[in-house]
């Protein structure tokens, strides 16, 4: 994982991984993952309880509430998606009285390559 400052206040996080699946089933998998499987939680972060969308959250300019265990929300919106390469999102409008200190805005995107050996790099 790489950390860098590329302007005042801002953070960007670079994470790589290779999962051993082919490039559509990687993307098909993850782009609708169920938020609460993967955030639980740490220290200042509640973890995500649930989301207003279940299902269906594939498609470029859809929004949809995150709730997440402290009974803070926030709103995360589809910026793009190109299956099966990548998809954008970003995450506003924190409740949380930390988050919302903490955190103005997040932006996050997945790129998807595949490799050689039926497997993608993340």
């Amino acid at each position: 994982m790489e950390a860098l400052n590329n302007k005042p206040g801002s953070l960007q996080t670079t994470v790589l991984m290779t999962i051993n699946a082919q490039v559509t089933k990687t993307f098909d998998y993850i782009v609708p993952i169920n938020l609460p499987h993967i955030f639980r939680g740490s220290l200042l972060i509640p973890g995500i309880e649930t989301t207003s969308i279940q299902e269906g959250w594939n498609t470029a300019g859809l929004s949809r509430t995150i709730f997440f265990k402290d009974g803070t929300s926030s709103q995360e919106t589809l910026l793009t998606v190109v299956r099966p390469n990548s998809f954008s999102y970003k995450n506003d409008h924190f409740t949380s009285p930390i988050l919302k200190r903490l955190v103005k805005r997040l932006e996050g995107e997945w790129v998807f390559t595949e490799l050689e050996t039926n497997q993608t790099r993340v």
